[in-house]
């Protein structure tokens, strides 16, 4: 049996650098701020003159942090367009800041294994689900189970199901989302 998710969390807060009256002077403007699992994690944002923008931070438990984006203050200023680098091909990183998170417009419920019904045996399995930008699931891993029984049919199922994209900037965006799956004997 899998023991709770007992991960320490640390605060981070992203701010973008902007350019005072006449240029000279310098502020900040939070475009992030919340708490992530300690450890090195990949915060992606989105910001309406930065475009999509990408680090690793290194997240400390109880502690707060912050990370300032390297931004040229004149396009800042203008509105004018993003000069950072289009996001990169492959999975998103395990954070992304979206303005909405999937919605599940299609479920499939799993398969009941059948020794572990006879037994009486009921368990959770909590999986980890990337959806595309057009909806539908692209990859899924086991995050958290109750017992190895329940892991290939809590997955197979969640690979047949359909989401609304998470929206990040007004566009769809491929991101992770956490699914729980529950085993139950009695309906």
């Amino acid at each position: 049996m899998a023991s709770a998710d007992a991960r320490a969390y640390g605060t981070v807060e992203v701010l973008v650098r902007m350019a005072g009256p006449g240029g000279t002077r310098r502020r900040a403007e939070r475009v992030f701020s919340g708490e992530l699992p300690v450890g090195r994690q990949r915060v992606r944002l989105s910001h309406p003159a930065l475009g999509t923008w990408e680090q690793d931070v290194v997240v400390r438990a109880g502690k707060g942090q912050r990370v300032y984006v390297p931004a040229p203050v004149a396009e800042i200023e203008a509105g004018g367009p993003s000069r950072a680098a289009p996001p990169p091909a492959g999975p998103p990183p395990s954070f992304v800041n979206v303005q909405r998170q999937p919605v599940p417009v299609k479920q499939v419920q799993p398969e009941y294994p059948d020794g572990a019904r006879r037994a009486g045996i009921e368990g959770n399995v909590l999986v980890k689900v990337r959806v595309g930008r057009d909806g539908r699931v692209r990859d899924a891993q086991v995050q958290r189970s109750d017992n190895d029984l329940f892991d290939a049919p809590a997955l197979a199922a969640v690979r047949q199901w359909t989401f609304e994209p998470a929206i990040q900037a007004g566009n769809p965006v491929d991101t992770w989302v956490s699914v729980p799956i529950y085993f139950r004997t009695r309906q």
